[in-house]
């Protein structure tokens, strides 16, 4: 999870980091990224749990057509000390986060959720490491679960990982067997533009974004077009044709491999009409895309000849160099 004050650019060089970095201004202040029904922690959460769960489908669906894979098990961590101080005793209420990082999502079927662990846990030690000793190693203690995500997805996979939690008052081991997947990974970012980016291996989507999508269909067509952008291995630096191809085969990429990660295609065009009733400023906007409307008919068109498994359509947007 990253702030707004970690921007667009900060994403190029920034590994998956799944808990709430308050590195700037303080979520609380930026309330309209959340609905006010409910604490901004909370709405968190529950943000990280739908996107973690998309992310890991996308990431199966994918198959062998990323650029690079790693151990992946399905965790999805928080950390206290990423907030800011004057939000701690919030977040400790609402989350009930202690000084351990905290496991905040387990996929459905992951390698994590067949071995039994549950959100909520706390990690203690990692592979005999206690998390006091990764702490004390930390370069940035305020991404502590980003870096223990990291050191997850760096294990071999086929081999073990032995996981120390504590649950409620019970300490114990439970041993995930990691599988290898798409190394791509989703970073929540609390901003309240309905926005998503990708740079050469992750991908950004805003708090405001997944609040403004009405399912995890809608969700996933569109964390499906900044992984496609991904597995195309698209350059930023293209020429204006050039960028158009690439944002409609992106389009279709994505919408496929969504379509093949379980998600209803149909279902999720309708995020197009309302996104285009929301979007006041596309007119002073490079034509980089095609209109909503036209976005949205071409989605449904292809859907009749999406096959899986998952295979990338091609064009010459595609060709870039590797």
């Amino acid at each position: 999870m990253r702030c707004k004050s970690e921007n667009k650019k900060s994403l190029l060089a920034l590994l998956f980091v799944a808990v709430f970095a308050l590195v700037g201004n303080s979520a609380a202040a930026d309330e309209t990224a959340f609905p006010l029904e409910k604490s901004w922690p909370v709405q968190l959460r529950q943000q990280m749990l739908r996107l973690s769960e998309v992310e890991w489908r996308l990431r199966i669906s994918a198959g062998p057509h990323c650029r690079a894979n790693a151990s992946a098990t399905g965790l999805t961590l928080d950390y206290i000390g990423a907030y800011e101080p004057q939000d701690r005793a919030l977040v400790r209420r609402e989350l009930g986060l202690s000084n351990r990082p905290q496991i905040a999502a387990v996929a459905d079927g992951s390698p994590a959720d067949l071995a039994g662990i549950r959100p909520g846990d706390n990690v203690v030690a990692i592979d005999g490491t206690g998390v006091d000793m990764i702490f004390a190693r930390s370069t940035n203690r305020k991404l502590l679960a980003d870096e223990i995500t990291d050191r997850l997805a760096q294990h071999p996979s086929g081999k073990p990982i032995t996981l120390r939690i504590q649950r409620g008052r019970s300490v114990f081991e439970k041993k995930i067997w990691p599988t290898s997947l798409c190394a791509s990974r989703v970073i929540l970012v609390t901003d309240r533009s309905i926005e998503a980016y990708s740079n050469d291996r992750d991908m950004g989507i805003t708090t405001a974004m997944v609040g403004f999508t009405h399912n995890d269909n809608e969700l996933a067509l569109i964390a499906g077009h900044e992984m496609a952008h991904l597995i195309h291995r698209h350059k930023k630096g293209a020429s204006l044709p050039e960028r158009r191809q690439m944002e409609d085969l992106a389009d279709l990429t994505g919408a496929a491999l969504a379509h093949c990660a379980g998600y209803d295609i149909t279902t999720a065009a309708a995020f197009w009409p309302r996104y285009r009733k929301q979007d006041r400023w596309s007119w002073t906007r490079l034509p980089t895309h095609r209109s909503p409307a036209k976005r949205e008919e071409r989605i449904r068109k292809a859907i009749p000849t999406f096959t899986c498994p998952f295979s990338p359509p091609q064009s010459r947007a595609s060709s870039q160099p590797k």
